[in-house]
């Protein structure tokens, strides 16, 4: 039931996502050859004007056994001319989570040389002038059973659908990428989104040999417990508490005292830490008169009655929250991002699939497909696969489970930083995320022994996808430049 229950809320991370629900199958070849597409261009980035070469290239995943290809992963590199092998500019991988997504969201609507903006009903191929290529060379990665992978063996290619075989794959496609292309003197940086974050945090667990400058996660997923949704584990009301405190405060549902969102947040959080958590560590034990007291404060932080809040022992859910804040207007709330909203009941439709955030914007995998093999002359024909929902259900989570029922890769963070005195840590997420709470991630990383000199929070006034809103993506592009500029500047 746990993991169900964790797996349902991964699947719904980004709505970039949702409408690709295609299997794995086996590619049907007779020895196989990898495929390469190398083209050149120009744009302008911060100002700057930089022609840079664009390489899609695939590369396969062996069985070692009879030395054959079961799948293969493909990264997309965007590098500046001039970036010559030995060259010490910084480089940057990308990737997205799901499980079994592709790097499309982080590629094509924030990172990427070019941006897919959508307008007047369809989406458009433009320049991204905030693209961090005048800073870092960009590698985006696409893992087995995404995006225009292959894979030629499906039973054998299970290994690369579980957390440490995910995890180690990346590893090996990064350490091939940085001795190919003569690297090894460049400063790296990690970034990943959603569940792409315990990937990153699993790589840096597992290879100590593989030191980064910089780490950046956005919407993270570090901890289990946050997000486990059973009536006894008492931690997920703690962390979601101050988000719900956002919404209520976005949809004017408290009194806002002219104090600002952020105020807001804290104040949520310092309840969290002197009162709510002491109260539900009573469990039973609780009064009746502490229980109506403790309803009433938390009430005023996150806008439901106070008699809802005792009626359920001071325990308001995520998902019982997205239904109750707008109750009274017929209306709810979404789990990736509070500031959409829809209506209560959806008839015939499931959760997650009620989710009005989810339908933000049609899928753009067609545009993404085309852009791959029209302008980067990739040679595919098929479909572009953002989510293989297929790799999502057959996902293994057990290589993580090192204390039953627990599962946290926050230590794996720390570890890497306490061992790595440069490494630096950048954590960014949305105030108004309801599916992987920021104060979730601030709550991990603080109970691990991680230098908090070395890592910088930065939360935005927006759901799970930051880089959705134009301005915040901008605001955010312009902190990871200073993040990746740190060592020569020598302040962020």
């Amino acid at each position: 039931m746990f993991l169900k229950k964790i797996i349902s809320i991964v699947l719904i991370v980004s709505p970039y996502f949702i409408f690709s629900p295609v299997l794995c199958q086996e590619t049907d070849l007779n020895k196989p050859a990898p495929r390469i597409a190398v083209t050149s261009h120009t744009g302008k980035f911060n100002d700057h004007d930089l022609s840079y070469k664009a390489i899609v290239e695939e590369s396969f995943l062996t069985s070692l056994q009879k030395n054959t290809a079961v799948a293969s992963i493909i990264t997309t590199s965007y590098i500046a001319e001039g970036s010559q092998p030995g060259a010490d500019r910084p480089v940057m991988f990308i990737f997205n989570g799901g499980p079994g997504a592709s790097s499309s969201p982080l590629h094509m609507n924030a990172f990427g040389p070019r941006l897919l903006k959508r307008g007047n009903g369809k989406n458009v191929l433009i320049d991204n002038s905030n693209s961090l290529l005048d800073v870092a060379d960009l590698v985006f990665i696409d893992p087995p059973g995404t995006g225009f992978t292959r894979i030629f063996n499906a039973d054998s290619s299970k290994k690369y659908w579980d957390v440490k075989g995910d995890a180690l794959c990346f590893i090996d496609c990064i350490k091939k990428w940085v001795y190919k292309n003569k690297r090894e003197t460049s400063q790296l940086f990690l970034c990943g989104e959603s569940y792409g974050t315990m990937r990153a945090a699993e790589m840096l667990g597992l290879d100590s040999n593989l030191h980064f400058a910089g780490v950046i996660l956005f919407s993270s997923f570090l901890d289990m417990t946050a997000v486990a949704d059973e009536p006894e584990n008492d931690m997920q009301y703690q962390l979601y508490l101050p988000s719900m405190a956002a919404a209520a405060f976005l949809h004017n549902k408290i009194d806002k005292k002219e104090k600002s969102l952020e105020q807001i947040f804290e104040e949520a959080i310092s309840f969290v830490q002197k009162e709510y958590a002491p109260l539900l560590f009573k469990g039973n034990e609780l009064s009746e008169t502490e229980k109506k007291i403790a309803a009433e404060k938390i009430s005023k932080l996150i806008g439901i009655s106070p008699g809802k809040i005792f009626e359920h022992n001071l325990r308001i859910s995520s998902g019982q929250f997205q239904k109750m804040l707008l109750a009274d207007e017929e209306k709810r709330i979404g789990q990736l991002d509070a500031q959409i909203t829809g209506p209560l009941n959806a008839p015939g439709v499931k959760p997650p699939y009620d989710d009005p955030s989810m339908f933000r914007f049609p899928s753009n995998r067609t545009d993404v497909a085309r852009y791959f093999t029209a302008t980067l002359n990739f040679p595919d024909t098929g479909m572009y696969r953002t989510l293989n929902l297929d790799v999502n259900a057959k996902w293994n989570w057990n290589s993580i489970k090192e204390f039953p029922g627990y599962i946290s890769v926050a230590p794996a963070i720390a570890k890497a930083m306490k061992e790595q005195k440069d490494l630096r840590l950048f954590i960014a997420g949305g105030y108004y995320d309801l599916a992987t709470p920021v104060y979730a991630v601030r709550y991990a990383m603080s109970h691990t022994d991680a230098p908090a000199n070395r890592i910088i929070y930065s939360f935005f006034p927006t759901g799970h996808s930051i880089f959705e809103y134009e301005e915040q993506l901008g605001k955010l592009i312009k902190q990871i430049r200073d993040f990746i500029r740190y060592d020569k500047q020598k302040k962020l």
